[in-house]
């Protein structure tokens, strides 16, 4: 038979209680499911920040609509729930349709909480004119209160995205 030796059982005891040990104070410091990490060791270098400010036109009817419902709601919920409309939607310089047109928003937003209203959204800017021509940015990400005139993403900072954050005009541009 073979036999254990001696220090065995202690090694086994002193790992048990550093790794408790290491437990504790990792605790202390437990933030959910986000925390820092660091630029250096993932390669990253310093994020350039640049503001845009475009209108997103999202034209639903008339000749030419930018917006089409590819997929109709499942039921009749309040929410539209399962309602997916593609979109090519004008970027301009003002909320006015005759503004200069800057690009276009293409890619799709769908309903997608059966609870209030809230938008997937997934779509690139495709620019067309100026410093970022053939420049494109992706915007991927929930809208909630898709009516609303104020938003919160529920810790108190506003969600932003690229795009006009409120209704400026409902009426239809092409008649």
């Amino acid at each position: 038979m073979a036999r254990v030796p001696i220090f065995a059982p202690k090694f086994i005891i002193l790992s048990l209680i550093f790794s408790f040990a290491t437990i504790s104070v990792n605790g202390d410091q437990d933030h959910g499911f986000v925390r820092s990490m660091d630029r250096k060791l993932l390669g990253l270098k310093k994020e350039k920040l640049s503001h845009f400010k475009v209108y997103w036109h999202d034209i639903l009817t008339g000749p030419n609509p930018s917006s089409i419902q590819v997929v109709p709601p499942m039921n009749t919920s309040v929410t539209a729930f399962g309602l997916v409309r593609m979109i090519d939607n004008p970027l301009t310089l003002g909320p006015e349709m005759s503004s200069k047109m800057v690009g276009k928003a293409q890619g799709f937003y769908a309903q997608a909480s059966q609870q209030d209203l809230g938008l997937l959204m997934a779509m690139n800017f495709a620019f067309i004119e100026g410093k970022y021509n053939g420049s494109t940015v992706t915007v991927l990400g929930r809208k909630p209160g898709v009516l609303d005139s104020e938003r919160d993403a529920g810790d108190r900072r506003k969600w932003t995205l690229p795009v006009c954050q409120r209704l400026c005009s409902g009426e239809n541009p092409q008649g």
